[in-house]
């Protein structure tokens, strides 16, 4: 039994549309199309556009609560090895999640950036 139905137009993806092309990597795989990482590379770059927007964003309370309501710092992606491994060792191998998300950041997987928020975004995107 469905319970809620979002249609996909309603997410920040990589494919939202020409409109927040403000820092656009085009990194695409052969065919044209972005790769697993690349993806999740787009979708910060727009989740950082659409914020940048303001309230001119369909998504303007989401973005502004991502950004604004909690330190990405803080997320798993910035964890030390040693977090991580705690982490690990609590949940074993019966509880979920068994994945925390990706480690890295934004300029390992995308692209060097001086934005601040293309990080935050990155870690979210990836968390």
């Amino acid at each position: 039994e469905e319970i809620i139905h979002l249609p996909a137009e309603l997410f920040i993806t990589a494919n939202i549309g020409d409109d927040n092309n403000y820092l656009s990597n085009g990194v695409h795989d052969d065919d044209g199309s972005f790769s697993v990482d690349d993806e999740k590379c787009q979708t910060a770059v727009n989740l950082v556009a659409e914020y940048r927007k303001g309230k001119e964003s369909s998504w303007e309370p989401y973005v502004t609560y991502l950004f604004e309501s909690f330190p990405h710092e803080h997320l798993p992606p910035k964890w030390s090895e040693e977090a991580l491994d705690l982490f690990d060792y609590i949940i074993g191998e019966n509880i979920e999640p068994q994945s925390i998300g990706i480690r890295g950041n934004y300029e390992f997987f995308c692209g060097k950036t001086e934005d601040g928020l293309l990080e935050a975004a990155y870690r979210i995107v990836v968390s």
